[in-house]
């Protein structure tokens, strides 16, 4: 029987033959594949970290962007990205920690992959690392990724090209010279990239950005983050026949290509011919950096609202020395001469040890509850806010300053409604190896410093941790438009085309030394210089051996000493020298929208408006 079955199943094979066995299984074979495919699509594609910075750079003093990865997945779902920033200052379980939390919320379509781009601000310190996870709503996590900041290179001066063409990258990176008294000098470093970004901080770290490539191509996103890359303090060369559109900042562009810098904002644009020209061989930029080095902006990673909050903001004041004098006279008349003499009359002396303590008690009470009866009882929001224009464009940078005071030790958090990026989020260097206390190199552990949680929204939330009795500034930066700006409508006569009310103004002609104090300034309304007084800005006197001083006035620069007016504009900090003629006005519009997230009184508000003028 065994036989017979044998035999009847190689025949049956036999008549089927082998071609009809090979194409029954390929068939099986390109189902399956068709049917597991899209799985292991999925399954290999994962959440991932692109980039991050410009090119493999990387700073400490500006928004740092990172580009991630999400893939695709088979359902709509919305991801909570956590953007975790480690740093510390040595490797091993010593090292001096700080952890940094941003959040974003993404929903994210069906059957595609998407490409994010979110600010990120890293601590000053030598190690550190980015890691990234995504979680959906009720908390399951579904992907991460981590990236060592050792791989990337930490830059505070760096040249940024854009080019499409091997051979115009190579003559424009060539081209770049650096000279130190004529020395050619490498200090600044030169990069290339072929992409252009979306927003105007993933440029933040570039001191100086060369277009040599085509901007026909170029997304309304795209260009508009290069515009703003030089408002908010950047220099942007052009090379004018290889950018090859006139479009582009047009307002600043007319005439032929002149090496001579144009004002954008509070940065700077250059004109050039092209790669081709050898124009660019002409420009010394590290004369460009010192030149502009103390123009304020996210390029220079200074903060141009901090002059202006820290004249309005609330601040603490210390007991005098002659308050100090008193306490402690009072205390020694009273635990010496006279608690003994008390105790001599009571033939007690050797109560002395008993009463000089119940006695030092009482007067660290006293002193303690003194001093703080003037301390805060409830929390304070101060919102400072400085527009710098010019006047070609209607567009101005937004920085916003925040001051909070509290009155307790908590968690604090603060939202702002307006499309602003966090650029200093607090001190974010977490001090050095010295500030390590005695108990960590005692118990061999970490010492964790508080971080901050900012959900970039919108709204822009900031959380961190307060002390009783301390304060804490916030830096934000984006853009407003404006109606209009203020421009010149004749010789002598000025216009406020803004929208907005200055209740205080001030014309500074800093090429010939002159101020003019101006009256209140309604949206439309002119104003002649000619039939306004004059004061000198700077009062030189000769001191008699040839030597020519330039003292500033005589008045209390103190924070919160003397309120903020608009005379005191030219001596209070703002780095508006660079500009040779400046109009500035103090209103109380419009201001970003900024509230806590617990009951808080209101303090100061004020808004500054810079614009850098034309000459008449």
């Amino acid at each position: 029987m065994a036989g017979l079955g044998e035999t009847l199943l190689r025949h049956r094979c036999k008549l089927a033959g082998p071609k009809s066995v090979n194409a029954r299984a390929l068939k099986a074979i390109l189902l399956l594949v068709a049917l597991v495919a899209p799985v292991r699509t999925y399954a290999q594609d994962s959440l991932r970290i692109e980039a991050i910075g410009l090119s493999g750079y990387y700073s400490t003093t500006v928004p740092v962007a990172v580009q991630i990865h999400l893939p695709a997945s088979p359902q709509p779902q919305s991801l909570r990205l956590d953007f975790t920033v480690r740093s510390s200052y040595f490797y091993g379980a010593r090292g001096v920690v700080r952890t940094d939390h941003f959040f974003k919320t993404v929903s994210l379509p069906a059957g595609r992959v998407s490409d994010l781009e979110v600010p990120v601000l890293i601590p000053q310190t030598p190690i550190g690392e980015v890691d990234v996870t995504a979680t959906t709503p009720d908390g399951r996590v579904v992907g991460s990724a981590k990236q060592d900041l050792k791989t990337l290179a930490q830059i505070e001066h760096l040249v940024a090209v854009y080019c499409q063409d091997d051979a115009k990258c190579a003559s424009a990176g060539s081209q770049i010279q650096y000279h130190d008294n004529g020395v050619p000098s490498t200090a600044p470093r030169v990069t290339w990239f072929r992409s252009l970004r979306q927003h105007w901080w993933s440029y933040s770290l570039a001191r100086a950005i060369v277009l040599a490539g085509p901007l026909a191509g170029a997304t309304e996103n795209e260009r508009e983050a290069l515009e703003d890359y030089a408002r908010a303090g950047g220099i942007l060369v052009i090379l004018e026949d290889d950018v090859a559109d006139k479009d582009f900042l047009a307002p600043y562009r007319t005439g032929a290509a002149t090496p001579a810098p144009i004002r954008v904002g509070r940065g700077h644009l250059y004109r050039l011919r092209s790669v081709a020209s050898k124009d660019l061989a002409q420009q010394s930029f590290d004369s460009t950096f010192l030149k502009f080095a103390s123009s304020a902006g996210y390029a220079t990673g200074q903060s141009s609202v901090e002059p202006l909050l820290s004249r309005v903001g609330v601040f603490f004041t210390f007991p005098r020395l002659r308050w100090l004098i008193i306490w402690l006279a009072a205390y020694l008349l009273v635990v010496g001469p006279l608690n003994f003499f008390l105790l001599r009359r009571a033939k007690k002396l050797e109560w002395g040890w008993l009463t000089t303590c119940l006695l030092a008690l009482v007067f660290a009470a006293s002193l303690y509850f003194s001093s703080s009866a003037r301390r805060p009882k409830n929390y304070t929001l101060d919102n400072a806010t400085v527009y710098s224009m010019d006047s070609r464009s209607p567009v101005a940078v937004e920085d916003l300053g925040l001051r909070i005071s509290s009155p307790h030790r908590g968690d604090i958090a603060v939202s702002v409604n307006d499309d602003l990026v966090a650029v200093s989020p607090g001190n974010l260097s977490p001090g050095g190896p010295s500030d390590v206390e005695l108990g960590a190199d005692m118990t061999d552990k970490q010492r964790i410093q508080e971080g901050w949680n900012v959900d970039i929204g919108p709204p822009l939330t900031a959380t961190t941790r307060m002390l009783r009795w301390s304060t804490q500034d916030f830096s934000f930066e984006g853009f407003r438009k404006f109606g209009g700006t203020v421009h010149w409508i004749s010789a002598n006569k000025l216009r406020n085309d803004t929208g907005i009310s200055f209740r205080e103004a001030i014309y500074l002609d800093y090429a010939g030394n002159r101020q003019y104090l101006l009256p209140h300034l309604s949206p439309g309304e002119d104003v002649d210089l000619a039939a306004l007084p004059a004061d000198l800005i700077w009062a030189r006197h000769d001191v008699g051996n040839g030597v020519v001083v330039s003292p500033g006035p005589s008045f209390d620069v103190r924070p919160g000493r003397v309120p903020f007016s608009i005379d005191r504009f030219p001596y209070s900090g703002f780095q508006t020298e660079s500009a040779s003629h400046v109009f500035a006005g103090l209103s109380d519009e419009p201001l970003p929208g900024a509230q806590l997230q617990i009951p808080a009184i209101p303090r100061a508000k004020i808004a500054l408006t810079i614009v850098d003028m034309d000459a008449k």
